[in-house]
């Protein structure tokens, strides 16, 4: 179990938390606080965006949106029965929503493990919005 947890964990901190749902969508509006955090600039930036494109073949061999491969691993963790995701308008749950019946073999588990390790992708603190502290 503290394997699964481990994963999981560092896909969260990967950069593909609920903070990083318009990175996944490919668009951070103008006016978005993550364009002036350390956690949105270069290299952390690049490394989030390197990490989506490697999550795409996953996604696609299993008809599902790379949203959902960001949650699934927390899913996949023995005694997890729900992941804390946010989405700002009804139509952004949809990405989410088949995570949970996302079935991810140990082949994908690897796969999303070596892309992390890979990428560079990752923080020890997830990004969090001005005025809000952790």
């Amino acid at each position: 179990m503290p394997r699964e947890r481990d994963r999981s964990r560092r896909l969260l901190g990967a950069g593909l938390g609920p903070a990083h749902r318009r990175l996944l969508a490919g668009a951070l509006a103008v006016d978005d606080w993550r364009r002036r955090s350390p956690a949105f600039q270069e290299p952390k930036l690049s490394q989030a965006l390197a990490l989506v494109d490697r999550l795409r073949p996953v996604a696609g061999r299993l008809g599902a949106s790379v949203a959902s491969i960001a949650v699934a691993p927390a899913l996949a963790v023995p005694g997890v029965t729900g992941a804390i995701v946010g989405a700002r308008r009804p139509t952004q749950v949809d990405d989410w929503l088949a995570a949970g019946d996302l079935q991810l073999g140990d082949e994908d588990l690897a796969e999303i493990e070596r892309a992390i390790q890979e990428t560079g992708a990752g923080t020890e603190k997830a990004p969090q919005p001005p005025g809000v502290s952790r």
